[in-house]
């Protein structure tokens, strides 16, 4: 078949015949058990057709046979190395049909032809083995054979062809219908042919029939020609054997002679006789050519085929390049020989003769040979592919063996070198088998207890099977412990050792078996110091401590891929000791100011640069600093272990620098966070800052320069918000207030004397203690509440300010008391929208911003009525400027990061208080740091803060500080504080995407309208003004750019801790305790300064004598002792921070049985009326009783009013 398949005509198998064709079949095939086994199964199927015919139900037998549907592709022909080539070029022919055969008068075939369809052109070489089949058994001589008879085998072909076979089918599909069967009937299989050469007969009814019957089913019917090859080659084979006719004209060399007709050059008549031109030579009694004639110009005249010579590329060699062995495995139609270089190849048949007619020199089986598939594959593995390394050695020429020995030579030296590595990698392995055995021994012992302790600590170290065999027999012996350190035991081992120093680590480590022991706490610790600014700070400095304490590959890891993340900066003094020391790290004084420590030489080169230093201060040219401003970043994420505040700012000042002068300070440390934003990938968002007056202006001057460009990308966000201030600074920077800050101020506003009006309703302490009494307080509770002399207790400020907005609407019908618990609700409903927002961890973030736009739009219409009589303008402002930066912070977070997160929480200042009471544990509340100090335990401070962060079931925050979280309802949570509340810890939803900033602040002001009706008219006031209304221009000024008032602060009865009297301290030698904190500081400090490169002195000459640095500061300022910070020496001492006495605050009772007596009774809040005569004239005066004073003493009723 044409896909390399035959049909055995034994069995009716259809088997792959490869490239040796039908001989493959017959050799490997036929005459098999396999092929007996399917004859008898194909006979018993026929022999069951015929008795039973086709087992089928009677609906197939009725359903209508479909016509035959005759093939419309021609199978591709079987590859055959007997093709010739295709037609000269240069022979312009014209192809007509060949005739039909001559059918004889007395032929017995009776049945009319058909008319023969229009076939398509025969392939060269279909026609050139039909027409040497031809010119074979023309060149026979018929004498000699007998004629064919009727009952001969060859009679079965004398019918015309097209009676065999129904018209409808062509091509392949006949061979298998019943083509196959009629001529292996006759044939047989595998028959020589010395047996077929007794069926040669000639005749009408002889061979010629055969020959007619193949053309017609190739040419006519489209049957491939290889499938009768077989047959075709074996009478061609048989008929050789026969005499030939001398006098016939010779055997044509061309197959398409008798097909083509010359239009151009006709061949030219030859002047020899006939018999030279048609000499039959006999091929087989030639002797062997030994060396082919090589084709060139003398011998293209003569008659003699020259052979075919391949072309081989340049470099080759036929010698090196031809595979010779492959004649000897297979039986190629083809002989070779090499001469001067030149390969020669000659056909099997090759009778010798060139083709004339073709006009080649070659004859027409030489002319087969550049065609055959073979050599075609043998030529295109020398020229173009070369050979698969797997293939038989029989196809590989010379130079290819050559290659693949080299190659082999190759692989075994390489796998010679591996067997070699191998073998010492057994060697390897059989002395690591032999520790494996001794450790499992030494397991077994069970001489050391706790074994897999070891092994875990030694594989986390690294050590192999031998250093796991060292640490047991270490063990052993006692010499180790081991111990397997988790997370957590590193941590609390961290904690204790940077709150408590090196003493409490040591001891932690030898009594907690658990916690490491120092000098791998220091391994664990790797945060730098923070370098402090000697001077005015830089951007060098800033820079230089932002980049210790963060890690750009932290903060990657941290947060989503693409994200921006935020981050403000946030600002706080806290007291310094006033001392001057010398930093071993850049060789510079610390402590004086940096408003004046340029005007001395601050680098510490020798004596006279000490000397000059305590001239000055002596002098007053410069100061010893009294605080130190930290400034620190606050990272706005959910992670625990980055959000905690990183302190990058250490300067110290002593508050002599104006406005003006701080804010270039704060504007060199935005200028140093902004030039690492490339490497951190973080925004600063706003400026954060406690109610600090100085800072404040500063902050003004930063961030309230322009008025947000309509180009910003949150203008379309915040535009909407009436009443909302737009200032903001460069890249839209906002100014930020601490929360708890606020809260504090708030209640310190409560506890005033003088009171505040609401609503045109005057209240003070004594009416709300009044109030609180009559709501149900306890004595004890509402005592408790009202301390002056705590301004920094925010528990106390959130107990006062809830106790305000719980009050109930009271039944009482005395006008004045009813006024005044409208305004303390009013009062108390603005504190609630102030505060739930921080505390209430249920609120989502929406609702959040609701309760926020509620606070500054009742603040807005409260102030405008009363001014500053209401709240105090510094703390009306700080309020709307927190406000304020909630809203513009949540709007660049949805530019940013819109699907991320906000915590309203993290803002402010909280988390650098949180590092200062970290501090003050460090050092104690009783003493105060100096400069350096402080630069050295604000790093252990920074990881101390980042642990209690991923760790808050340790911390305990001071109680003054701790503050309930609540639900929706205001119950209280359990267990949990403001202080521990973190992003993780929120219930409710902050994610960005749901929040609509308009939606919320429209919604806060609906809220106040709804719950407070009485409030339209301000409102409506507030909607007909047309001046450029806003929260931080209720009258159409800013706030900022108005004077206050004498009277207009937060705080005028109580003496500020400036005004106390400093006490002197004792005259007393501290050296000892100096030098102690000297060598603690330098123990603590023993990582970086072992790492750090000196490249410079640590001694100075005083006296001819070489004196540490650190010693001789301490022995020329040993007579210069300033006191410390104010509060820190009246905490020491003993002393209140307020001086008066606190009786005149106190209430000495409250009468709870005052409507019991008889007697007339003057209490809080009740109106009284006298008469007053001057200058002859009588007035009625008419008031409202606001405080009672008996005697000095404050009181809430009195019963003697006689």
């Amino acid at each position: 078949m044409g896909d390399g398949t035959a049909k055995c005509a034994v069995c009716g198998e259809i088997l792959k015949i490869g490239a040796g064709g039908i001989k493959n079949l017959v050799k490997r095939h036929v005459g098999t058990g396999i092929c007996g086994k399917n004859k008898e199964k194909k006979e018993k199927k026929a022999f069951d057709t015929k008795k039973y015919g086709k087992q089928s139900g009677l609906s197939a037998f009725l359903r209508p046979k479909a016509p035959p549907v005759p093939a419309r592709v021609v199978a591709p022909a079987v590859i055959n190395p007997l093709l010739p080539p295709a037609t000269p070029v240069d022979s312009p022919v014209r192809i007509r049909p060949t005739p039909s055969a001559i059918v004889p008068q007395d032929t017995p075939r009776s049945v009319a032809v058909p008319p023969k369809a229009a076939a398509l052109p025969k392939p060269p070489r279909v026609t050139m083995l039909l027409s040497d089949f031809k010119a074979i058994i023309d060149a026979v001589d018929m004498s000699t054979i007998p004629e064919c008879e009727g009952d001969d085998p060859l009679a079965a072909f004398g019918h015309h062809p097209s009676t065999y076979m129904p018209n409808g089918i062509q091509g392949d599909e006949l061979w298998e219908v019943g083509l196959n069967a009629i001529v292996h009937r006759v044939f047989g299989w595998g028959k020589t042919p010395e047996k077929i050469k007794g069926m040669i007969q000639g005749g009408i009814l002889g061979v010629r029939n055969f020959y007619d019957f193949v053309q017609y089913f190739v040419t006519d019917r489209s049957v491939d020609i290889g499938l009768f090859k077989e047959k075709v080659d074996v009478l061609r084979d048989a008929l050789d054997t026969f005499p030939k006719c001398s006098a016939s004209p010779p055997p044509p060399v061309h197959s398409e002679i008798d097909d083509l007709e010359y239009v151009d050059n006709p061949v030219p008549q030859s002047s020899e006789p006939a018999a030279a031109l048609h000499e039959i030579i006999d091929v087989d009694a030639l002797s062997d050519v030994s060396e082919p004639t090589t084709f060139n110009h003398q011998q293209s005249s003569d008659n003699h085929c020259i052979g075919f010579q391949p072309t081989f590329p340049p470099g080759s060699s036929p010698h090196y390049d031809y595979p010779f062995a492959l004649h000897s495995k297979l039986n190629l139609p083809w002989d070779y020989a090499v001469k001067r270089g030149v390969l020669t190849l000659r056909a099997t048949g090759c009778r010798g003769k060139r083709d004339d007619a073709a006009n080649s020199p070659l004859c027409a089986r030489c002319r087969m040979l550049p065609i055959n598939s073979i050599l075609e594959g043998i030529m295109k593995r020398i020229t173009e592919e070369g050979i698969h390394e797997n293939t038989n050695l029989g196809y590989f020429s010379h130079r290819q063996l050559v290659d693949r020995h080299h190659r082999q030579n190759q692989q075994l030296n390489a796998l010679k070198l591996k067997g070699l590595n191998n073998s010492k990698l057994l060697h390897g392995r059989a002395r690591a088998l032999s520790n494996h055995k001794r450790l499992l021994v030494a397991i077994r012992s069970g001489r050391v207890e706790g074994v897999d302790r070891i092994i875990r600590v030694g594989l986390k170290r690294g050590l192999g099977v031998k250093g796991l065999l060292a640490l047991y027999e270490r063990a052993a012996m006692g010499a180790y412990c081991p111990q397997p350190y988790e997370e957590s035991d590193y941590l609390r081992g961290l904690l204790l050792w940077r709150l408590g120093g090196n003493r409490v680590a040591k001891i932690a480590h030898r009594s907690l078996h658990q916690i490491p022991s120092l000098s791998t706490l220091r391994c664990n610790s790797t945060m730098p110091r923070i370098r402090p600014s000697y001077g005015a700070p830089t951007e060098i400095e800033v820079k230089s401590n932002i980049e210790a304490v963060l890690s750009p590959e932290e903060l990657t890891a941290s947060r989503k891929s693409g994200d921006v993340c935020h981050q403000v900066v946030m600002f706080d003094e806290i007291s310094v000791d006033k001392r001057i020391r010398w930093d071993d790290l850049t060789n510079y004084f610390l402590g004086l100011c940096r408003e004046h420590g340029d005007r001395v030489s601050l680098e510490f080169n020798g004596v006279d640069e000490m000397k000059e230093l305590f001239r000055s201060l002596d002098c007053g040219d410069v100061h010893y600093s009294s605080e130190a401003t930290i400034g620190a970043l606050g990272i706005l994420i959910d992670n625990t272990r980055i959000y905690g505040a990183r302190p990058i700012l250490v300067s110290g000042t002593c508050k002599c620098e104006t406005s003006a002068e701080h804010a270039r300070v704060l504007q060199t440390v935005l200028d140093a966070v902004d030039s690492t934003k490339d490497e951190t990938k973080l925004c600063v968002v706003s400026i954060a800052s406690d109610g600090e007056t100085k800072r404040g202006g500063a902050l003004i001057d930063m961030t309230f320069k322009d008025d947000l460009s309509p180009s910003s990308p949150i203008y379309p966000l915040l535009h909407p918000l009436e009443f909302m201030d737009f200032h903001v600074g460069d890249d839209d920077l906002t100014a930020d207030k601490d929360y708890k800050h606020v809260f504090k101020r708030l209640c310190n506003l409560m506890l005033r004397r003088c009171g505040l009006d609401v609503r045109e309703t005057h209240v003070n302490p004594m009416i709300m203690q009044s109030h609180l009494c009559d709501a149900g307080g306890s004595k004890e509770h509402i005592d408790s509440l009202f301390k002056p002399d705590d301004k920094q207790d925010v528990t106390l400020a959130y107990q006062l300010m809830r106790d305000l907005w719980s009050l109930p609407e009271t039944t009482s019908d005395q006008p004045i008391f009813v006024a005044q618990r409208n305004a303390l609700r009013l009062l108390g409903s603005l504190f609630r929208h102030l505060i739930f927002p921080y505390i209430c961890v249920d609120l989502t973030l929406s609702k959040q911003l609701r309760h926020l736009s509620a606070a500054a739009h009742l603040a807005l219409a409260l102030f405008r009525e009363s001014g500053k009589d209401f709240i105090p303008t510094l703390l009306y402002t700080d309020i709307m400027i927190m406000i304020k930066n909630v809203y513009f912070c949540v709007a660049k977070g949805k530019i940013d990061n819109p699907s991320g997160m906000f915590w309203i929480i993290l803002l402010g200042t909280d988390r650098l208080e949180t590092l200062f009471g970290i501090l003050r544990t460090i050092v104690g509340t009783d003493a105060n740091v100096d400069l350096l100090q402080l630069a050295t335990r604000l790093t252990g401070t920074n990881e101390v803060s980042n642990i209690l962060a991923m760790k808050p079931e340790w911390d305990s925050s001071p109680r003054r500080l701790q503050l309930p979280a609540v639900t929706k309802e205001g119950h209280q949570i359990l267990d949990s504080g403001v202080d521990r509340i973190n992003p993780r810890s929120w219930r409710a939803d902050v994610s960005l995407s749901n929040v609509v900033l308009q939606t919320c602040w429209r919604g806060g002001r609906r809220m106040v309208e709804d719950n407070n009706p009485e409030l339209a008219p301000l409102f409506a006031a507030l909607d007909r003004d047309k001046r450029s209304i806003s929260i931080l221009s209720p009258c159409g000024v800013l706030l900022m750019d108005l004077p206050l008032a004498e009277d207009d602060n937060e705080d005028p009865d109580v003496p500020d801790a400036s005004d106390v009297p400093d006490v002197p301290r004792l005259d007393m030698d501290d050296s000892g305790v100096w030098e102690l904190e000297d060598q603690i500081a330098e123990d603590e400090d023993v990582v970086v300064s072992d790492v750090t490169k000196r490249v410079f002195d640590r001694f100075v000459l005083m006296d001819g004598k070489k004196v540490n640095k650190a010693r001789a500061i301490k022995i020329h300022s040993r007579y210069r002792n300033e006191i410390s910070s104010t509060d820190r020496l009246k905490r020491v001492q003993e002393i209140k921070r307020f001086s008066f006495d606190r009786s005149c605050v106190a209430l000495n009772s409250i009468d709870d049985d005052f409507e019991d007596t008889m007697q007339p009774v003057l209490i809080i809040g009740e109106p009284v009326a006298t008469l007053l005569y001057c200058e002859h004239q009588l007035f009625v005066c008419i008031g409202a009783v606001t405080d009672i004073t008996i005697g000095g003493s404050k009181d809430s009723s009195v019963t003697d009013v006689g």
